[in-house]
Protein backbone atom coordinates (compact mmCIF):
# COMPACT_ATOMS: atom_id res chain seq x y z
CA UNK A 1 0.00 0.00 0.00
CA UNK A 2 1.04 3.80 -0.82
CA UNK A 3 1.35 6.07 1.35
CA UNK A 4 2.84 9.34 2.68
CA UNK A 5 3.59 11.53 5.51
CA UNK A 6 6.00 14.32 6.91
CA UNK A 7 9.06 13.36 8.75
CA UNK A 8 12.02 14.20 10.94
CA UNK A 9 14.88 12.31 8.99
CA UNK A 10 18.63 12.27 9.08
CA UNK A 11 18.86 14.36 6.10
CA UNK A 12 16.01 16.96 7.43
CA UNK A 13 12.15 17.26 7.83
CA UNK A 14 10.47 16.60 4.84
CA UNK A 15 7.72 14.47 2.56
CA UNK A 16 8.21 10.75 2.71
CA UNK A 17 6.61 7.89 0.65
CA UNK A 18 5.92 4.52 1.85
CA UNK A 19 5.98 1.12 1.17
CA UNK A 20 4.82 -1.46 3.45
CA UNK A 21 8.07 -1.19 6.21
CA UNK A 22 10.48 0.92 3.70
CA UNK A 23 10.55 4.52 3.60
CA UNK A 24 11.62 7.27 0.63
CA UNK A 25 12.35 10.63 1.41
CA UNK A 26 11.53 13.40 -1.46
CA UNK A 27 14.79 14.87 -0.40
CA UNK A 28 17.05 12.25 -0.96
CA UNK A 29 15.30 11.22 -4.29
CA UNK A 30 16.00 15.15 -5.05
CA UNK A 31 19.71 14.43 -4.35
CA UNK A 32 19.89 11.04 -6.32
CA UNK A 33 18.24 12.98 -9.01
CA UNK A 34 18.97 16.33 -9.42
CA UNK A 35 14.90 17.11 -9.78
CA UNK A 36 14.01 19.84 -6.99
CA UNK A 37 10.70 18.95 -5.88
CA UNK A 38 9.21 20.49 -3.28
CA UNK A 39 10.11 18.85 0.15
CA UNK A 40 6.37 19.48 1.84
CA UNK A 41 3.32 17.00 1.40
CA UNK A 42 1.44 20.02 1.08
CA UNK A 43 3.32 21.18 -2.33
CA UNK A 44 3.45 17.86 -3.69
CA UNK A 45 -0.26 17.18 -3.55
CA UNK A 46 -1.12 21.16 -4.51
CA UNK A 47 1.33 20.21 -7.85
CA UNK A 48 0.03 16.78 -8.46
CA UNK A 49 3.77 15.70 -8.31
CA UNK A 50 3.04 12.62 -5.98
CA UNK A 51 1.86 10.11 -8.94
CA UNK A 52 5.44 11.11 -10.65
CA UNK A 53 7.70 10.33 -7.35
CA UNK A 54 5.85 7.51 -6.99
CA UNK A 55 6.56 6.09 -10.96
CA UNK A 56 9.98 6.51 -10.71
CA UNK A 57 10.61 5.22 -7.21
CA UNK A 58 9.10 2.14 -8.91
CA UNK A 59 10.49 2.18 -11.96
CA UNK A 60 14.26 2.21 -10.40
CA UNK A 61 13.55 0.01 -7.02
CA UNK A 62 14.53 2.38 -4.99
CA UNK A 63 12.74 1.06 -1.91
CA UNK A 64 14.40 -2.27 -1.69
CA UNK A 65 17.50 -0.61 -2.79
CA UNK A 66 17.70 2.49 -1.18
CA UNK A 67 14.46 3.03 1.57
CA UNK A 68 14.79 3.41 4.74
CA UNK A 69 13.49 1.45 7.45
CA UNK A 70 9.99 2.68 8.94
CA UNK A 71 10.91 2.28 12.54
CA UNK A 72 13.88 5.15 11.73
CA UNK A 73 12.22 7.95 10.87
CA UNK A 74 9.87 10.16 13.27
CA UNK A 75 6.27 11.19 11.81
CA UNK A 76 4.90 15.01 12.09
CA UNK A 77 1.99 16.42 11.14
CA UNK A 78 1.29 15.20 7.21
CA UNK A 79 -0.75 18.69 6.52
CA UNK A 80 0.21 21.17 9.41
CA UNK A 81 -1.32 23.95 6.90
CA UNK A 82 -4.45 22.29 4.76
CA UNK A 83 -6.42 25.10 2.54
CA UNK A 84 -9.42 24.30 5.49
CA UNK A 85 -10.34 21.52 7.59
CA UNK A 86 -14.19 20.52 6.74
CA UNK A 87 -16.27 18.47 9.07
CA UNK A 88 -19.68 17.17 8.68
CA UNK A 89 -21.85 15.96 11.39
CA UNK A 90 -24.45 13.78 11.97
CA UNK A 91 -24.00 11.84 8.61
CA UNK A 92 -24.59 8.25 10.02
CA UNK A 93 -28.08 7.94 11.21
CA UNK A 94 -26.76 5.87 14.53
CA UNK A 95 -24.81 8.73 16.01
CA UNK A 96 -27.43 10.86 15.10
CA UNK A 97 -30.10 9.20 17.34
CA UNK A 98 -26.96 9.02 20.09
CA UNK A 99 -27.29 12.58 20.28
CA UNK A 100 -31.21 12.58 20.30
CA UNK A 101 -30.95 14.43 16.93
CA UNK A 102 -32.60 13.64 13.63
CA UNK A 103 -30.77 12.81 10.79
CA UNK A 104 -30.72 16.43 8.71
CA UNK A 105 -32.23 16.83 5.73
CA UNK A 106 -29.05 18.03 4.52
CA UNK A 107 -25.20 17.10 6.28
CA UNK A 108 -24.41 19.72 9.27
CA UNK A 109 -20.81 21.21 8.42
CA UNK A 110 -18.40 22.99 10.17
CA UNK A 111 -15.08 24.29 10.18
CA UNK A 112 -11.59 23.74 12.33
CA UNK A 113 -8.92 25.80 12.60
CA UNK A 114 -4.67 24.55 12.57
CA UNK A 115 -4.62 24.79 16.07
CA UNK A 116 -6.90 21.37 16.60
CA UNK A 117 -4.22 19.52 14.47
CA UNK A 118 -2.26 17.03 16.12
CA UNK A 119 -0.80 13.91 14.53
CA UNK A 120 -1.13 10.31 15.88
CA UNK A 121 0.70 9.40 19.20
CA UNK A 122 0.69 13.12 20.28
CA UNK A 123 -0.92 13.83 23.90
CA UNK A 124 -4.27 16.14 24.04
CA UNK A 125 -4.65 18.17 26.96
CA UNK A 126 -8.57 18.41 27.32
CA UNK A 127 -9.70 21.81 27.75
CA UNK A 128 -10.77 23.10 31.26
CA UNK A 129 -14.39 24.54 29.39
CA UNK A 130 -16.03 21.39 29.26
CA UNK A 131 -16.22 18.33 31.36
CA UNK A 132 -17.83 15.87 28.46
CA UNK A 133 -15.17 15.23 25.57
CA UNK A 134 -15.99 12.89 22.79
CA UNK A 135 -13.74 11.20 20.38
CA UNK A 136 -14.91 10.06 16.82
CA UNK A 137 -13.27 7.78 14.33
CA UNK A 138 -13.84 9.07 10.54
CA UNK A 139 -12.07 8.89 7.44
CA UNK A 140 -11.32 12.27 6.04
CA UNK A 141 -10.70 12.69 2.29
CA UNK A 142 -7.97 15.02 0.40
CA UNK A 143 -8.63 17.55 -2.10
CA UNK A 144 -6.34 16.96 -4.82
CA UNK A 145 -6.86 20.40 -6.80
CA UNK A 146 -8.47 23.51 -6.59
CA UNK A 147 -12.66 22.65 -6.88
CA UNK A 148 -15.92 24.53 -7.14
CA UNK A 149 -19.30 22.94 -7.99
CA UNK A 150 -18.14 19.58 -8.25
CA UNK A 151 -20.76 16.96 -9.18
CA UNK A 152 -21.23 13.76 -7.24
CA UNK A 153 -20.09 11.73 -10.00
CA UNK A 154 -17.04 14.11 -10.53
CA UNK A 155 -15.64 13.78 -7.14
CA UNK A 156 -12.69 10.96 -7.77
CA UNK A 157 -11.37 13.41 -10.23
CA UNK A 158 -10.74 16.30 -7.17
CA UNK A 159 -9.87 13.88 -3.92
CA UNK A 160 -6.38 12.89 -4.03
CA UNK A 161 -6.83 10.37 -1.20
CA UNK A 162 -7.83 9.89 2.47
CA UNK A 163 -6.50 9.59 5.89
CA UNK A 164 -8.22 8.02 9.54
CA UNK A 165 -8.89 11.18 11.50
CA UNK A 166 -10.11 10.91 15.17
CA UNK A 167 -12.57 14.33 15.96
CA UNK A 168 -12.76 15.59 19.10
CA UNK A 169 -16.10 17.41 20.57
CA UNK A 170 -16.89 19.47 23.65
CA UNK A 171 -20.21 17.84 24.05
CA UNK A 172 -21.40 19.83 26.85
CA UNK A 173 -20.27 22.94 25.45
CA UNK A 174 -22.34 21.85 22.22
CA UNK A 175 -25.64 20.94 23.97
CA UNK A 176 -25.77 24.46 26.00
CA UNK A 177 -26.48 25.78 22.46
CA UNK A 178 -25.80 24.02 19.17
CA UNK A 179 -24.31 27.58 17.88
CA UNK A 180 -21.79 27.04 19.94
CA UNK A 181 -20.47 24.44 17.40
CA UNK A 182 -17.27 25.97 16.34
CA UNK A 183 -16.31 26.43 19.80
CA UNK A 184 -16.86 22.73 20.61
CA UNK A 185 -15.09 21.50 17.80
CA UNK A 186 -12.18 24.29 17.75
CA UNK A 187 -10.00 23.41 21.23
CA UNK A 188 -5.94 22.78 20.88
CA UNK A 189 -5.56 19.02 19.82
CA UNK A 190 -9.23 18.49 18.43
CA UNK A 191 -8.57 17.02 14.93
CA UNK A 192 -5.83 14.29 15.30
CA UNK A 193 -4.36 12.70 11.88
CA UNK A 194 -3.06 9.87 11.33
CA UNK A 195 0.49 9.94 9.72
CA UNK A 196 0.00 8.50 6.45
CA UNK A 197 -2.17 9.63 3.84
CA UNK A 198 -3.24 7.15 0.96
CA UNK A 199 -3.50 8.15 -2.44
CA UNK A 200 -7.12 6.74 -3.94
CA UNK A 201 -8.29 5.11 -6.93
CA UNK A 202 -12.14 5.62 -8.47
CA UNK A 203 -12.38 2.49 -7.27
CA UNK A 204 -12.14 3.47 -3.38
CA UNK A 205 -15.07 5.82 -3.18
CA UNK A 206 -17.33 2.59 -3.53
CA UNK A 207 -15.35 0.50 -0.76
CA UNK A 208 -17.25 0.16 1.92
CA UNK A 209 -15.22 0.49 4.98
CA UNK A 210 -15.39 -0.54 8.79
CA UNK A 211 -14.87 2.49 11.13
CA UNK A 212 -13.88 1.17 15.40
CA UNK A 213 -12.94 3.51 17.68
CA UNK A 214 -11.70 1.95 20.97
CA UNK A 215 -10.83 3.82 24.30
CA UNK A 216 -8.01 1.84 26.19
CA UNK A 217 -7.90 -1.06 23.63
CA UNK A 218 -11.30 -1.40 24.30
CA UNK A 219 -14.19 -1.06 20.93
CA UNK A 220 -16.16 2.06 22.86
CA UNK A 221 -17.92 2.30 18.66
CA UNK A 222 -18.32 0.68 15.51
CA UNK A 223 -20.04 0.64 12.11
CA UNK A 224 -19.19 1.15 8.60
CA UNK A 225 -19.46 3.34 5.86
CA UNK A 226 -22.88 2.09 4.44
CA UNK A 227 -24.60 3.72 7.12
CA UNK A 228 -23.60 6.96 5.49
CA UNK A 229 -26.57 8.96 4.76
CA UNK A 230 -24.65 10.99 2.34
CA UNK A 231 -21.51 9.45 0.60
CA UNK A 232 -18.46 10.93 -0.47
CA UNK A 233 -19.78 12.20 -3.72
CA UNK A 234 -22.67 13.96 -2.39
CA UNK A 235 -20.60 15.67 0.65
CA UNK A 236 -17.88 17.09 -2.33
CA UNK A 237 -21.10 18.70 -4.01
CA UNK A 238 -22.31 19.63 -1.02
CA UNK A 239 -19.26 21.68 0.21
CA UNK A 240 -18.20 22.92 -3.06
CA UNK A 241 -21.74 24.16 -4.34
CA UNK A 242 -20.86 28.01 -5.06
CA UNK A 243 -17.86 27.39 -2.83
CA UNK A 244 -13.88 27.68 -4.06
CA UNK A 245 -11.80 24.63 -2.03
CA UNK A 246 -8.51 24.37 -2.31
CA UNK A 247 -6.00 21.48 -2.85
CA UNK A 248 -4.71 20.14 0.56
CA UNK A 249 -8.43 20.76 2.23
CA UNK A 250 -9.52 18.07 4.24
CA UNK A 251 -13.28 16.90 4.17
CA UNK A 252 -13.97 14.96 7.59
CA UNK A 253 -16.93 12.83 6.45
CA UNK A 254 -18.68 12.02 10.04
CA UNK A 255 -18.69 9.25 12.18
CA UNK A 256 -20.91 6.30 13.05
CA UNK A 257 -20.30 6.68 16.92
CA UNK A 258 -18.55 8.69 20.07
CA UNK A 259 -17.01 7.80 22.66
CA UNK A 260 -16.32 9.98 25.83
CA UNK A 261 -13.08 10.26 27.02
CA UNK A 262 -10.94 11.42 29.99
CA UNK A 263 -7.73 12.15 31.38
CA UNK A 264 -5.11 8.92 30.70
CA UNK A 265 -7.36 7.55 28.27
CA UNK A 266 -5.52 6.04 25.15
CA UNK A 267 -7.80 6.58 22.31
CA UNK A 268 -7.69 4.96 18.78
CA UNK A 269 -9.54 4.73 15.79
CA UNK A 270 -9.18 1.98 12.77
CA UNK A 271 -10.22 2.60 9.82
CA UNK A 272 -10.28 -0.88 7.23
CA UNK A 273 -7.56 0.18 4.60
CA UNK A 274 -6.10 3.75 6.04
CA UNK A 275 -3.63 3.47 8.69
CA UNK A 276 -4.62 3.92 12.23
CA UNK A 277 -4.88 7.42 14.55
CA UNK A 278 -4.58 7.23 18.17
CA UNK A 279 -3.48 9.99 21.15
CA UNK A 280 -3.53 10.01 24.70
CA UNK A 281 -5.33 11.94 26.76
CA UNK A 282 -2.77 14.35 28.74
Amino acid sequence: MRAWGMARTGSGEGAVLRHHDRVLSVRDINEWTGAQFPLTLEALIRGGLTGEIEHLARTHGWFEARGSALEDIALTIPLPHPERVVGIGLNFSDHARDLGERVPEEPATFLKPDNTLRVSGADVVLPTASSRVTAEGEIALIFGRDARDVGGEEAPQVIWGAVAVLDLTAEDVLRRNPRFLTRAKGYDGFFVMSPWLIPWEAEDFATVRRIDTSVNHRLATTGTTEQMTYNYGQLVALVTAGVSIGATAILSTGTPGAAVIGSGDVVSADVEGLESVRFQVG
